[in-house]
């Protein structure tokens, strides 16, 4: 759940809502929550597949080619 909630693996169906400090709700994920586990998750491969998870190698190239033919700012 913490990793859904930080934003490193994706939301599959659902909702989910996290309660502020002034009891109100934001909906989706947050950057502020920080989890570090006990044991860390590595997912089988090389080390650029550590970098891009939950990305395939094609799913980061097509989502790095749609931000540069937008004229992202990162680039």
């Amino acid at each position: 759940m913490f990793r859904v909630l930080g934003g490193l693996w994706p939301i599959a169906s659902g909702r989910i809502a996290k309660p502020t400090a002034d009891n109100q709700y934001t909906v989706g994920r947050s950057q502020d929550i920080f989890y570090v586990p006990q044991q860390p998750y590595t997912a089988l491969g090389t080390l650029r597949d550590q970098i891009i998870y939950p990305l395939t190698l094609e799913d980061a190239i097509t989502k790095m080619s749609q931000a540069y033919n937008e004229g992202s700012p990162f680039f």
